[in-house]
C-alpha cells in the first residue's frame, strides 16, 4: 500500500518575523522546518 504524505514549510518557532512598510512579511534570513503535525505523519 503506498501513502501520500502533503508537506509544508513553515517558519522556525523561533523565527523573527517581521513586516515591511507596505505590510508583508520580510522572509530574508528565516529558517523553515517541516510543520509538526506533518513530521508526525511523516514519521509514521
Amino acid at each position: 500500500m503506498k501513502i501520500l504524505v502533503c508537506m509544508k514549510q513553515v517558519p522556525q518557532k523561533d523565527a523573527p518575523l517581521k513586516l515591511n512598510e507596505s505590510g508583508t512579511w520580510i522572509r530574508e534570513d528565516v529558517s523553515y522546518e517541516v510543520n509538526e503535525p506533518d513530521a508526525y505523519a511523516l514519521g509514521k
